[in-house]
């Protein structure tokens, strides 16, 4: 791979991977595909005080939609690789206005996939969410039909040079909006932290895995795979009393319920037919499962109904260590993680 395009990429998860990838030394070109021009700027202002003056100079920067299909050809000529990261995420928002979730994670990525396909690219990467599996949002449900969008489309593009698949995670610590950051400044502010349920699970995935598992789709996925990282879950009432002991503070709780749009309390990693059309993928040190409809097992063959986080295994011991851990980072510029923090 000697370039690669990135959409979303001024996102929490798209700006590491856009310096991740300016920093290897075997990609040439870098284009970072956002329509937020005004943070495009302060990315600009910053990687170049990050980088080196060659590795800057990788990066293509465009400013464009991504419903917009010409933009995106120009954006993506002749690029290796695609990883379509750009979406509307927030649960509570999708339900007033699934229209533009539409239009954004549906029809968007639909004409990611056209712009890729004509200009030359050799492999397209959606990244989707756990949400995807047994969706009850109209997010989730989105994320969902890409999948599928994504492996019907190998029917095009395959005979033209491009394989197309896609891969999926839970909640990545720090990310912009997460209860990470919310729970953060209640504490700074000695505030109430708002609780959605103290039995709610999550899966827990950070950012450098994350990345792993695109590098792990870009050089060993093939087409129609769904490349999944194995995950461990915690209750966020644990992850609460993590962050009361790395601030010292006892939290007043306020227990606000579900969020508006259908909010799941345990969220699924796969279903049990996706289970069934699972084989293992190592990558260096790390294993995934790649999920394949080409590649089904029988029942007994593997017996396991879905991975829910509902079975969560981190202790607050555990997430302590995990939050100290991302908070003292030094392979990482605090300023990368201050953006998400203003954001």
């Amino acid at each position: 791979m000697k370039s690669i395009a990135v959409t979303g990429a001024l996102g929490s998860f798209g700006r590491r991977l856009v310096l991740h990838c300016a920093k290897d030394h075997s990609i040439e070109r870098v284009v970072a595909y956002s329509r937020n021009e005004f943070m495009m700027w302060v990315h600009q202002n910053l990687f170049r005080s990050l980088l080196s003056s060659r590795d800057f100079e990788k990066i293509h920067w465009f400013v464009g939609d991504v419903r917009d299909q010409d933009r995106m050809m120009k954006a993506f000529w002749h690029c290796d690789v695609v990883v379509f990261a750009a979406a509307l995420k927030r649960v509570d928002s999708s339900c007033n206005n699934p229209t533009e979730l539409i239009e954004t994670n549906i029809l968007g990525l639909s004409k990611g996939l056209e712009a890729a396909m004509v200009s030359g690219v050799k492999k397209f990467i959606f990244i989707s969410s756990d949400k995807a599996a047994h969706p009850e949002n109209f997010y989730g449900g989105s994320k969902y039909l890409g999948e599928e969008l994504v492996r019907a489309f190998n029917s095009f593009s395959q005979p033209r040079g491009m394989e197309c698949l896609s891969t999926r995670w839970g909640n990545v610590l720090g990310s912009r909006g997460s209860v990470y950051w919310i729970w953060r400044k209640a504490f700074l502010r000695n505030e109430p932290v708002q609780l959605t349920s103290p039995w709610m699970t999550r899966f827990h995935i950070d950012f450098a895995l994350a990345i792993e598992t695109v590098r792990a789709a870009i050089y060993q996925g093939r087409a129609g795979d769904l490349i999944i990282p194995c995950l461990e879950s915690y209750r966020l009432m644990d992850f609460l009393r993590a962050m009361e002991s790395v601030y010292q503070m006892d939290a007043s709780i306020d227990e606000v319920g579900k969020r508006l749009g259908g909010e799941k309390l345990h969220e699924e990693l796969f279903t049990f037919s996706e289970v069934l059309q699972s084989t293992e993928l190592k990558y260096g040190l790390l294993t995934f499962l790649r999920m394949n409809p080409q590649k089904t097992k029988t029942d007994s063959e593997n017996s396991r109904a879905s991975h829910t986080s509902e079975g969560y295994s981190m202790t607050p011991e555990e997430l302590e260590e995990m939050i100290k851990k991302f908070e003292s980072n030094e392979r990482e510029d605090p300023r990368i993680r201050a953006i998400d923090e203003l954001i």
